[in-house]
């Protein structure tokens, strides 16, 4: 759906920036908004620290034996999986570097000297470090996975948390100029489905297993 509704309708894109674009004196004014600036501190810092962790889960995992260490490795696997693949590997070494669209701030529209792109068009005229996707967006949209592997009592407010950090973080980057809401909304798009393609290469067996075991014997309804 958002392909195709910031496909066919790119001018959204612009519209929805413009509401955050001050044309009289040609700046973004959320750019000295310090709050926004620490929250974007804070999610990179946060997501850093939760890499530390998932690799130290990962070590013990490896040393303690039996179900639990199991439990820690595929969840270790799983969390560094997801944030290498979306990330890493799609989002910062496939679509950045590559996909030449300008920022908001570079734009003609706001003041800038490239003209638009859509999002579907990878041949603007930036030269790295472009629009699509939202880097920022997706480091924060990857925290959420920790929501399924914390013990269950935890896991609604984590996705609570993980999921508002990173509308907050989208609007932001947003409101300063530095991205598309296409962008942003791709961001979290590429690595919902890392996280997923994660968590079946981590958990798809040890699930299945656990259905298989799960069935009456005989074939029994």
């Amino acid at each position: 759906m958002t392909a195709l509704v910031f496909g066919l309708y790119p001018q959204f894109d612009l519209a929805i920036s413009a509401l955050f674009y001050d044309p009289l004196r040609h700046v973004w004014p959320a750019t000295n908004n310090r709050l926004l600036g620490l929250h974007r501190d804070f999610s990179a810092y946060l997501a850093a620290i939760l890499v530390i962790i998932a690799i130290v889960l990962g070590v013990i995992g490896v040393v303690r034996r039996g179900a639990s260490g199991l439990t820690l490795r595929r969840s270790a696997w799983f969390l560094i999986g997801s944030c290498l693949l979306g990330p890493g590997l799609i989002v910062n070494t496939l679509l950045k570097p590559e996909w030449g669209r300008p920022r908001p701030a570079d734009v003609i529209d706001f003041s800038g000297r490239l003209a638009f792109v859509p999002w579907w068009n990878p041949f603007g005229a930036c030269d790295s470090n472009c629009s699509f996707v939202s880097g920022e967006t997706s480091l924060a949209f990857w925290i959420l996975a920790w929501a399924l592997v914390v013990p269950q009592r935890y896991r609604a407010a984590t996705a609570v948390a993980a999921l508002l950090n990173c509308v907050v973080l989208g609007a932001g980057r947003i409101a300063m100029g530095g991205h598309f809401m296409s962008d942003v909304l791709f961001g979290a798009i590429v690595t919902a489905l890392a996280i997923w393609l994660s968590y079946v290469a981590a958990f798809g067996e040890l699930a299945f297993m656990r259905g298989r075991a799960q069935q009456p014997v005989n074939g029994g309804i």
